[in-house]
């Protein structure tokens, strides 16, 4: 729900505090594993799931909206009952231009050439797309000592 570790904090991402009745982006997620050749062509990817997802924008995000309120009726979210009430009221953005894209790349190598970052951002939706790297690679990007860690937390 936008909430982002120290991490992503220090790459930019916004910690957003989700109180009620606040409408939400709808976020959809593509999933890349370490150096798979066909990321050169996510940006072409992302493109076509924008403009089959573009007319059918409000069905998919009212049948968002109604799956996370039955994971929450569910009992699928430990969370107080207070911040439960809270979720209830959130609704999802049925605006398309408020979608995000987000990019996960599973031990991607930072250092690799083939995603050219200059093709999504020429995407009409670029500022739409966010880019998050994980996974069990020991990228140097990837890995913190406990002493920062500790330092960040406080």
């Amino acid at each position: 729900m936008d909430i982002c570790d120290s991490n992503l904090q220090k790459k930019g991402c916004v910690i957003k505090d989700r109180r009620k009745y606040q409408e939400v982006p709808v976020c959809l997620m593509e999933i890349k594993f370490a150096l798979n050749t066909d990321i050169r062509r996510i940006h072409t990817q992302l493109n076509r799931y924008y403009e089959a997802i573009k007319p059918h924008a409000d069905e998919i995000a009212s049948e968002m909206q109604d799956v996370f309120r039955q994971k929450i009726e569910l009992g699928l979210y430990d969370k107080s009952q207070d911040r439960l009430n809270a979720l209830k009221t959130l609704t999802f953005t049925k605006d398309i231009n408020k979608f995000e894209f987000i990019i996960v790349l599973v031990d991607y190598n930072h250092n690799s050439t083939l995603m050219d970052l200059r093709k999504l951002a020429d995407l009409p939706f670029a500022g739409q797309v966010r880019i998050f790297y994980g996974g069990f690679a020991m990228w140097h990007y990837n890995v913190n000592s406990l002493s920062k860690c500790m330092v960040e937390k406080n």
